[in-house]
């Protein structure tokens, strides 16, 4: 039987999230370029990193799900996640599902206050 230690293990870990940054990172700079630029290369980078940590912590660990929640921080504000703003977003990613699920509630209810935003109406979580 193969037995991994645990700091094999914590290697492994710190290996896949430096790589999952990365790749959010490349395809972050490719969508997000002009505020790339505006912000430049090593702030718009540790904000990059920085959603991605926390994506992870909130369990949207692939790829995709760690992008979408990058690109909420552009749509809405790097700390949407626990803004008074976007009330509806903290107790969709603390809540007891799955990352997928998350990121759909999340996706859907985002799109919910954008339709509400332009319509001019309000609504609560």
């Amino acid at each position: 039987m193969l037995v991994i230690r645990e700091e094999q293990w914590d290697v492994f870990v710190r290996a896949s999230l430096e790589s999952l940054r990365e790749r959010v990172l490349a395809k972050a700079r490719a969508d997000w370029r002009s505020e790339a630029e505006e912000m430049g290369v090593d702030a718009f980078d540790s904000r990059i990193r920085g959603a991605v940590r926390r994506a992870v912590e909130y369990g949207l660990s692939t790829d995709r799900a760690a992008s979408e929640f990058v690109d909420l921080t552009f749509v809405w504000s790097d700390d949407f996640d626990v803004s008074a703003a976007t009330p509806w977003a903290g107790p969709i990613l603390q809540a007891e599902m799955d990352g997928d699920a998350k990121l759909t509630a999340l996706l859907r209810r985002s799109e919910l206050a954008l339709e509400e935003r332009i319509s001019g109406r309000t609504r609560r979580a």
